[in-house]
């Protein structure tokens, strides 16, 4: 993992996040998670290569938005589903 890490910081030619190998030793999110992962990667990489840095920074609000907009939900969801009797709809993977 430091190995990773030095490597993404000292190299712009890396392209390989360290969280990439965190997130191979969790068999549980791996069906949910690499899809998400990449989406994002992908989106990332299209960005910067399209409208450089600045287009980069300006969308972040957006991607961070959507991001606080799902915590947002999915707690008003453990707080209802319980009184409304829905058991199991939060996580359907538990």
């Amino acid at each position: 993992m430091l190995a990773l890490h030095w490597l993404h910081m000292n190299y712009l030619w890396w392209g390989v996040s360290p969280i990439g190998f965190i997130m191979g030793g969790t068999w549980g999110l791996n069906t949910r998670i690499w899809t998400n992962a990449f989406i994002a990667w992908l989106l990332v990489t299209v960005l910067i290569r399209v409208g450089g840095l600045r287009l980069y920074r300006r969308s972040r609000p957006a991607f961070l938005g959507m991001a606080l907009g799902h915590v947002v939900i999915m707690g008003l969801r453990s707080l209802i589903d319980p009184v409304l009797g829905l058991h199991g709809q939060l996580a359907p993977w538990s």
